[in-house]
């Protein structure tokens, strides 16, 4: 379990330093949120392999 707060942007490094990946890569990565994320079921290129934010 990994706890982030309201907001975060960068969870993908925070999931690195557990050793784990966060595979949705959407193109609006640089200003999306997690919240974003779930709410808008967000993949990007990844998508294909991994599937979408749920």
């Amino acid at each position: 379990m990994l706890v982030i707060k309201l907001g975060s942007k960068d969870l993908q490094a925070a999931v690195d330093t557990i050793g784990l990946m966060y595979p949705p890569d959407p193109a609006s990565t640089s200003f999306s949120t997690i919240g974003g994320n779930i709410a808008e079921n967000a993949g990007g290129i990844r998508a294909v392999k991994y599937g979408v934010t749920k």
